[in-house]
């Protein structure tokens, strides 16, 4: 295959940097003014390449950053606003003469078409940096009938900001009992769930069921072999999380191997892997972070049509589902895999997505045996087009500390996950509050790492609970490693998993492992370990099991020779990323997968 001529959204992408040191960019004095400074510089660059020059009306310069303004918060920034543009320039139906770029420092993801109207423009003075410019052609290429007077937004988000907790519910009763009475809301949202749950099994058999044979013509000719393919990663954004982790390594190793990346978002959120995407991707693009007249799915197709992807990857996206039979009735040469990660409780809305549009799909990527039985028993797909890969390449070699459990006082028992709804850390609290009772505190020594929606909320809990200095808060980039390899338990209260990395790490790491017994956990986790995810039998049950190693009546040495057992069959099975590199060779109907095989043939590739 041949090399990739440089990409315009490489790693050298970004080589137009205000001027001054890093001492200078360090500096509190070194606000706004700064960044528009560079934004001008990148702005001015992507409009050149459209045949566009930008006149600079107005910028907003008496609103300085949250924090510390630093170099790689300017890389984050103006990436975000390099992929914002583009996608604009890509997707907009005319021309816009006028841009808004808008810096939110709320903390929350605010529409962009919003933050124009009504009483956001008082906070638009008082929170937001905001600049406009004009965009005028530098020939006479763009007639100016094809000019759209109404102004562009532009939202790009602060990543120092910490984000704003938002309401669990629109209801302000509900919210009350959410943030006060977390476990006994969590009891009724279950029984609540449960029940509309009971028909998902009979919508995705009704899916399956009347989805008629679709016949398309013949598709064009795959390019020449020589000629570079391109790869379209859809994504629902670039956040921290299993799926986008996966999703950023297959994103890297095939950069490495020489395609052209493509990568879309869906969703107006944080992303806060942009810039760790943007060394790999020719182009990203943030669809929902600007306003115009076009849906989500209108700009999808324009990317597509302008880039004539070979390959598709989907990872939770419900923009590109939805458009997958527009995409089949253009009749490219485009091959079309489906990777996803966990079968929900509360919703399930992205498997049964897949199941809807599996005609059009030509190869589903799972990440355990248990999702292929979701797609072969309910939604009657052929075992030929799925393919079971785990995720067990993505989780770091951890190691034991030297003889923890010859020393099991005090107990380490940590949670590490977002602090949402799914992740259910408020049960982690309760836990540790429980056991503090029974047994003292100074038995124990509880660790927490995360942030997210219910941080606040969680502090609440623990102010309340008694536990003081036994229980600690970690941020959510503490080094995993170190502390599971000191900690004896991992506690994973979830509502919602797949088959979870962190749970990989524990195992590498000698850490007895209590799960909810959802997703595929029973294939990692074993049996006595597993405990219900009904919300207070999760909590009594864990708090059992964490009571019998203490007491003796449960064998830590026993749990853990199973724990290893289950983990090494794990670990025999084929990678997530050796079943899609080898789709994305072409070979992925092959009907046997040996571990490294993936990577060699991508590396020899035409």
């Amino acid at each position: 295959m041949s090399d990739l001529s440089t990409p315009v959204l490489g790693p050298g992408a970004l080589q137009s940097r205000p001027t001054g040191t890093s001492q200078e960019l360090n500096t509190p004095a070194c606000t706004g003014r700064t960044l528009i400074e560079a934004a001008r510089d990148r702005v001015a660059e992507i409009a050149r390449e459209h045949g566009l020059e930008v006149i600079w009306r107005s910028v907003a310069n008496t609103v300085p950053f949250t924090g510390v303004f630093s170099e790689p918060l300017l890389v984050n920034v103006v990436a975000q606003l390099e992929a914002a543009f583009r996608t604009v320039l890509r997707c907009s139906n005319q021309l816009p003469r006028n841009l808004v770029f808008l810096l939110n420092t709320s903390g929350l993801p605010i529409p962009a078409e919003s933050l124009l109207y009504g009483w956001f423009r008082t906070r638009i003075q008082r929170q937001n940096f905001m600049a406009t410019c004009e965009l005028r052609p530098l020939a006479a290429t763009v007639p100016e009938t094809d000019r759209d007077d109404d102004s562009v937004v532009l939202w790009i988000d602060d990543p120092t900001v910490p984000l704003a907790p938002r309401q669990p519910y629109s209801s302000r009763f509900k919210s009350y009992l959410a943030l006060n009475f977390p476990i006994l809301s969590d009891a009724v949202r279950y029984n609540l769930v449960n029940h509309a749950n009971r028909h998902m099994a009979r919508e995705v058999e009704y899916l399956r069921r009347d989805c008629e044979k679709i016949y398309f013509p013949p598709a064009l000719p795959y390019p020449a072999p020589n000629s570079v393919k391109t790869i379209l990663f859809c994504l629902y954004w670039l956040d921290f999380g299993g799926a986008e982790s996966f999703a950023l390594e297959q994103i890297e190793l095939a950069h490495m191997a020489g395609y052209r990346i493509i990568i879309t978002c869906d969703e107006l959120r944080r992303h806060r892997l942009l810039e760790k995407a943007r060394q790999y991707a020719d182009a990203i693009y943030l669809i929902q972070n600007f306003s115009f007249k076009l849906t989500r799915e209108d700009a999808m197709m324009r990317i597509i049509r302008e880039h004539q992807p070979d390959v598709i990857h989907i990872h939770h996206s419900f923009v590109m589902y939805r458009v997958l039979p527009l995409v089949r009735m253009l009749q490219l040469p485009v091959r079309v895999i489906d990777t996803t990660h966990i079968l929900e409780n509360r919703f399930g809305i992205f498997p049964k997505e897949s199941v809807a549009h599996s005609e059009f799909i030509d190869l589903h990527h799972v990440i355990s045996h248990e999702l292929k039985r979701f797609y072969t028993d309910l939604g009657r797909i052929p075992e030929r087009r799925i393919r079971v890969g785990k995720l067990h390449e993505l989780s770091k070699p951890f190691r034991p500390a030297p003889s923890k459990w010859d020393h099991t006082n005090p107990l380490r028992v940590v949670f590490i996950g977002r602090f949402v709804q799914q992740k259910r850390p408020y049960l982690f609290v309760e836990i540790a509050r429980r056991l503090a009772r029974r047994f003292g505190r100074d038995r124990f020594q509880f660790q927490s790492v995360g942030d997210g929606d219910l941080y606040k909320s969680v502090q609440q809990q623990f102010a309340r609970s008694g536990l003081g200095n036994s229980f600690q808060f970690l941020p959510s980039d503490a080094p995993t490693a170190d502390l599971l390899a000191e900690a004896h338990v991992l506690v994973i209260p979830s509502d919602n998993e797949g088959l979870t990395l962190v749970g990989f790490e524990a195992g590498k790491a000698d850490c007895i492992v209590i799960s909810t017994d959802v997703g595929a956990q029973r294939e990692l986790v074993p049996p006595e370990l597993l405990v219900p995810r009904r919300p207070f039998a999760c909590l009594y049950r864990s708090v059992a099991i964490i009571s019998g190693l203490i007491d003796g009546r449960l064998d830590a040495q026993r749990l853990l020779q199973t724990q290893r057992t289950m983990l090494e069959r794990n670990l025999a099975e084929p990678s997530g990323t050796d079943v899609c590199l080898q789709f994305y060779n072409g070979s992925g109907n092959t009907s046997a997968l040996a571990a490294g095989d993936a990577r060699t043939q991508i590396s020899t590739a035409e």
